[in-house]
């Protein structure tokens, strides 16, 4: 994805050690993280599950664990929920 590629970039022209990522990357990492309707969008197909976890290995970013919802996006009846928003920092 066009996105994560120009944060991979930004990453490896900096001489920056530390860093921190937090957005709403509107995907999945694993199958555990979507209940609802069972379907799965274009971006979160399956290589979208390898191309985003490899996404985040690449950056040699940890997630910061979520206290409270375990979801970050829910439908209004709540039958539909996916965590997309995610805290990531260097592994420094």
């Amino acid at each position: 994805m066009k996105l994560w590629e120009e944060i991979l970039d930004k990453k490896r022209s900096t001489t920056v050690e530390n860093w921190c990522i937090i957005g709403d990357f509107n995907c999945i990492r694993r199958m555990d993280e979507r209940v609802g309707d069972g379907t799965i969008g274009e971006k979160e197909g399956k290589g979208g599950l390898r191309e985003y976890s490899k996404f985040i290995d690449d950056m040699e970013a940890e997630g910061l664990p979520m206290i409270g919802r375990r979801y970050t996006w829910y439908t209004p009846n709540a039958l539909s929920r996916s965590r997309i928003d995610r805290v990531m920092i260097s592994k420094e």
